[in-house]
């Protein structure tokens, strides 16, 4: 099981509904991908990412990565991580790093965006108005059971 991350370089008022389809066009349309030069923060971030995690062989046997390259465009990378106990600090090191580099996550389990400001636009499927955390939206590494848990435990705290 995996889930995907897409990192995108976006103007800083872009809104949320702008980021899905940016990284829907990213992920899913790779033909329609602009050319040009880099963006700098994409450029930046991948540098930073891969030196901690590396993207290339030799592959470690703790990579987070579920399919390796990662993908890199000019103005994202989209990620494909593998569940378990790697994933974790991976999805801590993205979230520390686009928020460095100002950039922008698309969480395609939840439908989240996250914003460089290191706010959240929830999906308006979000399970009781509760914001899962980066990774672990509908579908991704938690069960409809633990999603329902989820949102009961954030009401209680």
């Amino acid at each position: 099981m995996s889930f995907d991350l897409v990192v995108l370089a976006m103007n800083p008022d872009a809104t949320a509904s702008e980021a899905r389809a940016m990284a829907e066009s990213c992920e899913y349309e790779s033909r329609r991908h602009p050319e040009g030069d880099m963006d700098p923060r994409i450029a930046a971030f991948y540098v930073e990412l891969t030196q901690q995690l590396p993207d290339r062989p030799p592959y470690s046997d703790d990579a987070p990565w579920s399919s390796m390259p990662l993908t890199l465009g000019i103005d994202h990378v989209v990620m494909y991580m593998g569940t378990g106990t790697v994933s974790t600090p991976a999805i801590d090191l993205v979230r520390s790093l686009a928020q460095e580099h100002r950039l922008v996550i698309y969480d395609g389990q939840g439908d989240n965006v996250y914003l460089p400001d290191g706010s959240v636009e929830p999906s308006v499927h979000q399970v009781q108005g509760t914001v899962l955390p980066l990774g672990h939206g509908l579908g991704g590494l938690i069960g409809k059971h633990e999603v329902a848990n989820a949102a009961h435990d954030s009401r209680r705290s």
